[in-house]
């Protein structure tokens, strides 16, 4: 070691090691020599990738060197979570460069070691795995005749390896590569993740080494999907891959068309209520009779297109005349657009329902001011979308011309004039609705033409000439 005189800056480090409660001369030094030379440390395994047993002793190996070396520097700690902090589980190793510690007893995919080095002057150096390795229950060293193998599995994602899209109730074919010479019978496991890879579930496992396997997904709607495979030998030694990038699993897909009665206009409907920012940028159907608990927002309001929020049911049946409520499987809170067509809150996309199709659907419109309507057919699937009219005549919707109304010759729509929605149109819509609310401006179910003001014209327009109307709902 070469000899230094101490400098002010020198001193500056020493003042720096004292405060921290470090001893920087744990040896002798009475001629005052000083090192400013970090320890250099290396882990070499676990370095990642590879699984232990997380009951067993765990071996551990480095090289470390420095000038200043006494003889217990090595500390070494392991981290069991993905960004962990690291917690010490053996110190005052000598420099071997391997040791054998115990583990925290944890199982987990995101395991590291941390390797510690503190030279005599209290400098410290560390180094980490390179990458995540495993604790699991998995067996090590020996097979049933004592041969070893230390060659690691090798394994490939072939597909779905990023971009696909998939019906989520539909089983999921993963297909892989994988080759290793102590492949058991059942080597596979297949996990998925629906948020992007930062967790995973168990989906599939004991499979054959078939490299193509049908498994069920996570019944969630996500863009964030990814596989992971998993194999292991016969001497425990194991291997993963996962999805190059993301895939999405999606639901069933319902394009609707439905005009409300209120704001139609020759061909569309008039958009008053988002022209003068009077839509709630929450679905408005939280309350009595709808009870709907969905958390749909859109904040801002999507686009100028929008005329207002409708709350979409949809029902699995045989037939309509069995489509009661208690068939009803899934809702939803979207947007009717000025022509009608029925989007999700981005104002542009289909509205997707995660739901398992094994029956005809029927689907039912609510608006907040008009009597709801139910397709008198099932909905029509067309490459995955199931797709129904509600404008197109007067049979168009159960219950037939009674249940909606006639916009112009030809054209069909929602009936207004509800105020309570309560599927009567009656004296209690104007006396108990439509009266408190005369004279107001802003988003009230009294205003049944939906221009954003609550007047004498709502009542003589809508609700005079459908008063004594009611749905027809089956």
């Amino acid at each position: 070691m070469k000899s230094k005189t101490i400098t002010f800056s020198t001193m500056l480090i020493l003042c720096a090691i004292l405060a921290r409660g470090q001893t920087p001369f744990s040896g002798t030094s009475g001629n005052f020599t000083t090192d400013s030379k970090l320890p250099l440390i290396e882990v070499l395994a676990p370095n990642g990738g590879e699984t232990f047993n997380y009951l067993e002793p765990l071996q551990v190996t480095w090289t470390a060197t420095d000038d200043s070396f006494g003889t217990n520097p090595i500390s070494i700690a392991i981290s069991t979570e993905n960004g962990g902090a690291f917690t010490i589980v053996a110190s005052n190793l000598p420099n071997t460069g391997s040791a054998t510690v115990t583990p925290p007893g944890i199982q987990t995919e995101f395991a590291k070691v941390k390797v510690i080095g503190l030279d005599d002057f209290g400098i410290e150096g560390t180094d980490e795995s390179d990458s995540y390795f495993t604790f699991d229950n998995s067996f090590s060293g020996y097979s049933a005749n004592f041969i070893t193998d230390s060659k690691p599995p090798v394994v490939s994602v072939i597909s779905p390896n990023g971009g696909e899209a998939y019906y989520f109730a539909n089983p999921l074919e993963v297909e892989w590569n994988a080759t290793d010479d102590s492949f058991g019978a059942t080597p596979v496991t297949v996990l998925i993740s629906t948020d992007g890879g930062t967790t995973y579930t168990d989906v599939a496992n004991g499979l054959p080494n078939t490299g193509l396997e049908p498994v069920a997904a996570p019944q969630e709607i996500t863009d964030l999907a990814m596989v992971k495979v998993f194999v292991q030998d016969e001497f425990g030694l194991t291997a993963f891959d996962e999805s190059d990038a993301v895939f999405s699993l999606h639901g069933v897909y319902i394009d609707l068309k439905a005009f409300l009665q209120g704001p139609f206009a020759g061909s569309g409907m008039l958009t008053f209520l988002n022209m003068q920012g009077y839509l709630p940028t929450a679905q408005p159907y939280n309350t009595s009779p709808w009870g709907y608990s969905g958390t749909e927002t859109a904040d801002p309001i999507p686009n100028s297109d929008v005329v207002d929020w409708v709350l979409i049911e949809i029902r699995q049946a045989p037939d309509a005349a069995s489509a009661t409520e208690a068939t009803a499987i899934a809702q939803r809170a979207g947007f009717v657009l000025n022509d009608g067509t029925v989007k999700d809150i981005d104002g542009a996309d289909n509205l997707q329902f995660g739901i398992e199709v094994t029956d005809n659907l029927f689907a039912v419109i609510y608006h907040r001011n008009h009597l709801p309507v139910m397709s008198s057919g099932p909905l029509t699937e067309t490459a995955g979308v199931f797709a129904y009219d509600f404008t197109a005549s007067a049979t168009a919707v159960y219950g037939g011309m009674l249940a909606h109304s006639e916009l112009v010759p030809g054209t069909w729509g929602m009936t207004s004039g509800d105020a309570n929605a309560d599927g009567d149109i009656d004296n209690v819509d104007k006396d108990d609705v439509w009266l408190p609310d005369r004279y107001s401006s802003g988003y009230y179910p009294g205003d049944f033409d939906m221009n954003g003001t609550v007047l004498d014209s709502d009542k003589e327009t809508w609700w005079e000439e459908n008063s004594g109307k009611s749905r027809k709902l089956p």
